[in-house]
């Protein structure tokens, strides 16, 4: 290694153990040796790289329909890139020779898989997407013809070779038709399952005998509840199990066995993987095979997304029970790699021993192999006790083409009919049994505890699933009938009530939500705090027009209050103060009671009512003992009970931020708004403050408001600005175009110019929007009227120009700027450019190329025509006499003196300019009102961060709607900020920004 500057000699402080183990023995039959790291220590002080490892279901998506595919895999690939100087220091480690640190990456550090995902972007930059997809050290190149498949390979091998990086030939392939990539096989059709997710159920045995029956039974029944009508399937194999019954496999059996399997290797149970989340790695080992199970969800409540299994050789049946394990767990990160590597996982096994085993301080060769080939993995071990690991345990005792058949002989434990249920099968004729512990099957979810039934283990387990019970049936619930409806203690006594108990026809059972149902009459036990009752309630009270009345009405414990909602009457059971304080026994019982009571005291008799369940991580009760109340209550009454056992799960702190980001962010879920966001979430899961958290979630993402326009524009109140007294005290200038180009002068542009007290306004058609042209028409306006004392622009550059503002400066006049984007600052101007292009548009010829001779005459006819802010015209305003136009009919009087001329032109401009100003004040007013109607004023203040409007979208369709987040600088006046855009100071106007709300800090 030194030879090939893998390491040097090191100096420093750091130093990881290091333990050297044999490789196995190759084809040249030497006998090599391993350095392996244990840089444990070093990764649990490591910040975590977060760098996307590519979604390996985009990566297959976009193969689809291409011919050829070539697999590339990197030789040696960490150690070909170079560990940064500064770092290199931390890889150190210690032999008799001297101390070493790596020089190149080694295998086993926290973020090399990161690392390696970077390199390999950077590598293939320009390539992947179009010629080739990287998946960290897998590399596929596809394509559609054999010619292109060749330039692809060149292009990748040539970016190979610029950087240095070589290939590992052996573990090539080129030039396939059909390839095994990440877990899948590509081909030119399109993509098919591997075959061996499946093919370890699918090529389960038949059993041979009872024990064959009990073991598939437990592999299947672990994922009963993903399995329709599990019993009714089940039923023909579990008949085989009954005491006193002959072991007969007929048809009935086979097409029993043929439909589970079936079942257990499709949808819904075998799901696809979601990259999204996190995946769970059960694992366990028999006398002669290893099992896994790649698996997604809570444990215990798991999705399989696909299974493997193995026989042992005769090397491995020698290994001890702990290596066999350990063994499984190697082989099954290595089966399901691409799936597990560069993610943490969680290993699921049921040998105790693993959880403390790599703690080991003198462990094997064989264990330290295999913690090599562990290290590369993000991983935590998670103990699960055999009984309720019967899934792989079954796969590991069955392998495809086992070594070693069961025993046929082996003693046999009556188990009972396993398909008894009244909640998803009728009723069976039986007698009450006795199953006699310990069992060899028990029900994976059901704690291995409550399999031997007693009092005290039922008090001792609180949380038991009603839905995967076994149970025999009977005519009443035993040893509760004769109790007193009122004594104190009644409810106490179905603590030790066995689980050995059914419910005859009182109670029946709907895997469905409560609001479905046909019934009349529906119950909800509730807490007295409605409003952080679960959404279902919510949605019950906004369909009541009596909710008002309703929520401020007394409540106690214990009572129940009826509400009508259309034909159905709803009955709301307060069984708790508030809805997260955990329930008693007690409260639920006198309020069952209580409504017992109510219901059989009614004149109209009441045969059903549906009601839901009582459960939440919140109310640690059982929920059999819920059950035998119920039946306790009605079971001598008309009336049957129907339960509707809506899953509601109640996630952890920790797991409410990824089932936001799973419901919002994600493709899939498509940035929904807050309210279709929370209808979507409430359906299968609720906590405190849900709807807050959920709109305060959707409020902060950064994708929604940089890409979603706002509903309710955001307005700052509109500002009246001061009123000129004088003509030409301020002018508004702006340009019109481009428009059609005319004549060899190609004049294109207007620049318009407008007087903010007469409304007075001026247009010269001009070639360009430079300065110099611009300047020059403002000079031709000053020698007709005069300087003007301020000019308002927008920020066009021909208006910021160094030419036009030393022109201004030269003239002493002052000039103003609008914001961008905000035409409203020059709303006359504006509107009367719109006046002007109707004019233009009714006399132009057919080509448009002869507007410009049009402008002067549209000037005329603006300027004479009755402004709606001054109620008089421009020129009026200007010459103080009404214009003399070819249809003028009265002649203007010419007999007063001079001096009287001017004395009565200097009242009637007076007087006229007066009027006009007393009106565009009053028109500004009204314009406010107006327009602030509309408006949502914000505050914004120095150091907040804000959106801007983007206004190039308009040139693409799906460019963001907003950009940003930038940092208000200053704030100038009431309506204007002043941003930090890419180093430069720029003013934008209330009406262009929206408060930014952000989940982390911006940089």
């Amino acid at each position: 290694m030194i030879g090939q500057n893998i390491i040097k000699p090191s100096l420093s402080p750091w130093s990881s153990p290091i333990w050297i183990v044999p490789k196995k023995i190759d084809a040249s039959g030497e006998k090599k040796w391993r350095i392996v790291i244990d840089y444990r220590k070093l990764n649990d002080i490591t910040i975590g790289e977060i760098y996307p490892i590519p979604n390996i279901v985009e990566i297959l998506d976009q193969l689809g329909n291409s011919k050829y595919f070539s697999t590339l895999d990197l030789a040696s690939g960490f150690h070909q890139i170079k560990m940064s100087p500064q770092d290199a220091c931390k890889t150190a480690f210690s032999v008799p020779q001297g101390h070493f640190e790596f020089t190149r990456m080694p295998f086993g550090l926290k973020n090399a898989p990161a690392t390696f995902q970077r390199l390999m972007n950077n590598v293939l930059t320009g390539l992947q997407g179009e010629r080739c997809f990287v998946y960290l050290d897998d590399i596929v190149v596809y394509s559609h013809d054999l010619n292109s498949h060749i330039q692809n390979l060149t292009a990748v091998f040539q970016k190979l070779r610029s950087f240095n990086l070589k290939l590992q030939p052996d573990k090539c392939e080129f030039l396939r038709k059909e390839v095994g990539y990440l877990g899948h096989i590509i081909t030119e059709n399109g993509l098919k399952p591997d075959p061996n997710k499946v093919k370890s159920v699918q090529e389960f045995p038949v059993p041979k005998c009872p024990k064959d029956i009990k073991s598939f039974l437990g592999l299947i029944s672990y994922y009963r509840r993903f399995i329709p009508e599990f019993s009714k399937l089940s039923k023909p194999l579990s008949s085989l199990l009954k005491k006193n019954v002959s072991f007969v496999w007929t048809n009935e059996q086979q097409l029993a066995f043929e439909t589970l399997k079936d079942k257990l290797t499709s949808a819904p149970v075998l799901i696809y993987p979601d990259f999204t989340k996190s995946f769970n790695l059960t694992c366990d080992a028999s006398n002669y095979a290893i099992s896994a199970i790649l698996s997604q969800g809570p444990v215990g409540k798991d999705h399989p997304v696909a299974y493997a299994s193995r026989t042992l050789n005769k090397c491995e049946i020698n290994y001890s029970t702990t290596e066999k394990e350990l063994l499984a767990i190697v082989w099954g990160c290595k089966t399901f790699r691409p799936y597990l590597f560069g993610r943490k996982f969680m290993i699921i096994t049921d040998h105790r021993p693993l959880k403390w085993l790599f703690n080991h301080t003198d462990p094997s060769s064989k264990l330290q192999r295999w913690r090599l080939q562990l290290q590369e993995f993000e991983y935590e071990i998670v103990y699960r006790k055999g009984k309720l690991n019967s899934a792989a345990d079954a796969l590991s005792r069955y392998p495809v083409n086992p070594a070693y058949p069961a025993d046929p002989d082996t003693e046999l434990i009556d188990l009972g009919p396993l398909d008894i249920s009244p909640f998803n099968a009728e009723v069976g004729d039986f007698s009450p049994l006795n199953i006699p512990s310990p069992m060899n099957l028990p029900d994976p979810l059901i704690p291995e505890e409550i399999l031997s039934p007693s009092p005290e283990v039922l008090n001792e387990n609180p949380n038991i699933e009603r839905e995967n019970e076994l149970q025999p049936s009977a005519n009443q619930v035993p040893g509760t009938q004769s109790l007193p409806l009122d004594s104190p203690d009644t409810y106490s006594k179905f603590l030790k009530v066995p689980r050995t108990v059914t419910y005859d026809t009182v109670i029946s059972e709907f895997n469905d939500s409560l609001l479905k149902t046909q019934n009349k009459v529906l119950v909800i036990p509730t807490s007295l705090d409605l409003d952080e009752s679960i959404p279902y309630v919510q949605e019950i009270l906004s369909n009541s027009p009596d909710s008002e009345s309703f929520m401020n009405s007394e409540r106690t414990l214990h009572s129940y209050k009826p509400l009508l909602v259309a034909d159905k009457t709803y009955y709301f059971l307060f069984i708790k103060v508030h809805h997260f304080d955990n329930c008693t026994y007690s409260d639920i019982f006198e309020s069952l009671k209580n409504l017992r009571n109510h219901l059989m005291s009614l004149n109209e008799a009441i045969h059903k009512i549906s009601i839901t369940d009582f459960k939440n991580p919140f109310d640690k009760h059982t929920y059999i003992k819920i059950y035998n109340m119920l039946a306790h209550l009605f079971h001598n009454t008309s009336i049957q009970i129907q339960v509707y056992r809506n899953k509601i799960y109640y996630p952890s702190p920790s797991e409410v931020q990824k089932i936001l980001r799973e419901n919002h962010d994600i493709p899939i879920a498509g940035h929904l708004g807050a309210n279709r966001m929370f209808n979507k979430i409430r359906e299968q899961y609720f906590w405190k403050n849900m709807r807050t958290e959920i709109e305060d979630y959707v409020k902060r993402c950064n994708s929604c408001q940089t890409n979603k326009a706002l509903r309710k524009i955001n307005r700052a109140p509109m500002q009246i600005t001061s009123t000129s007294t004088a003509p030409f005290e301020r002018m508004s200038l702006d340009i019109v175009g481009p428009l059609p180009e005319s004549g060899t002068a190609k004049i294109k542009y207007i620049l318009t110019l407008q007087d903010d007290l007469t409304k007075y306004s001026i247009a010269y058609p001009i070639r360009s929007t430079t300065a110099e042209e611009t300047s020059d028409c403002l000079i031709h306006f000053i020698s007709l009227f005069g300087i003007p004392k301020t000019i308002l622009t927008d920020q066009g550059t021909n208006f910021t120009a160094e030419l036009f503002k030393e022109t201004c400066k030269f003239l002493k006049i002052k000039q103003l700027w609008s914001s961008p984007y905000h035409p409203q600052t020059q709303g006359a101007l504006e509107r009367s450019h719109s006046t002007l292009k109707e004019y233009l548009k009714s006399y132009i010829s057919e080509n448009q190329d002869n507007w410009p001779k049009y402008v002067y005459t549209a000037m005329l006819a603006y300027n004479t025509s009755i402004h709606s802010t001054t109620n008089f015209t421009p020129y009026e305003l200007i010459f103080g006499h009404k214009p003399i136009l070819p249809n003028s009919i009265y002649e203007p009087n010419t007999n007063a003196s001079y001096p009287d001329y001017i004395k009565m032109l200097q009242h009637r401009l007076k007087c006229t300019r007066d009027k006009a100003v007393e009106f565009i004040k009053k028109s500004k007013e009204s314009s406010k009102a107006y327009y602030d109607a509309r408006t949502r004023p914000v505050s914004y203040h120095a150091g907040d961060y804000v959106y801007l409007k983007n206004h190039l979208r308009m040139r693409k369709a799906l460019s963001p709607v907003w950009k940003g987040p930038y940092k208000i600088i200053k704030v100038n006046g009431r309506n204007s900020v002043t941003l930090l855009i890419n180093r430069r100071h720029v003013s934008h106007h209330f009406d262009e920004i929206k408060l930014a709300h952000r989940r982390d800090t911006v940089s």
